[in-house]
Parts: C-alpha cells; sequence; structure tokens
C-alpha cells in the first residue's frame, strides 16, 4: 500500500485520541515536521520507527489500527520479524 494511505491512517488515529503532532513526536523522538512528513505520505517509516508512533498512539499490538498499520507498511512487526528471523523453519 502507499504511504499515504499509512500516513492518513496514523493521522486518523491521533486524532481519535486528541493527540498533537508535538505530542506524539516528542514521544516518538522525531521533528514534528517529519511527522507530519509521514501523516501526508510524503516519507516512510522503519518498522521500528512505526512501531514507536504506534506505541505513542497508544495502540497496543493486538489492535486493529497496529495490525493495519504493518500492512499498510508491508512489513511484518518487529516483534515478529524477529521470531521469523530466529525460527524461519517454523514459519
Amino acid at each position: 500500500m502507499s504511504a499515504s494511505k499509512l500516513g492518513q491512517h496514523l493521522r486518523t488515529v491521533r486524532n481519535d485520541k486528541g493527540l498533537t503532532l508535538n505530542a506524539v513526536a516528542s514521544a516518538v523522538g522525531v521533528s514534528i515536521p517529519f511527522l507530519s512528513d509521514v501523516e501526508r505520505g510524503e516519507r516512510t517509516l522503519t518498522p521500528q520507527r512505526l512501531e514507536g508512533v504506534l506505541k505513542a498512539l497508544g495502540v497496543p499490538r493486538k489492535a486493529t489500527a497496529y495490525v493495519r498499520a504493518f500492512q499498510m507498511l508491508g512489513r511484518l512487526p518487529p516483534h515478529v520479524e524477529a521470531a521469523v528471523l530466529r525460527s524461519p523453519m517454523r514459519w
């Protein structure tokens, strides 16, 4: 999926939770312009950074919004990716 869809999803979750760009950017350790660019689909995130944004947004790993974000990114969440790399034969 596109970066713009992921950005829209993150903005919707952030707005639904009543959080500001400043609050989320500070919690993640990125600049406000960077996070704004992500929300507009002009920049992308690594899986680790996406997990940090979702954590800052208060989205639990088992929530639909969490799974959907990683589907849009086209990557596995870092904890799942690590498990696959540790035991590739299980998958």
